[in-house]
């Protein structure tokens, strides 16, 4: 599952908090996998379209830094 405060955060900005997830539960609900690789999708406010990088940060879990944007 991932956090409801799971947010990205982009230089200059607020940080912007997930608004929905598919293919994955918000916590308290789990999901479960019966295989290693899982596929969802993560949305938030949209970011400024210069962006370059962003972190994604689920506190008290993943942090993914610098994640280049193209």
């Amino acid at each position: 599952s991932i956090r409801d405060d799971t947010y990205i955060s982009v230089k200059g900005i607020a940080p912007l908090k997930l608004i929905r997830a598919d293919g994955i539960n918000i916590y308290p609900q789990v999901t479960y996998y019966n295989y290693r690789d899982i596929t969802f999708t993560l949305y938030f406010p949209p970011i400024p379209t210069k962006t370059t990088s962003m972190n994604l940060i689920e506190p008290g879990g993943w942090k993914i830094y610098d994640i280049k944007l193209e």
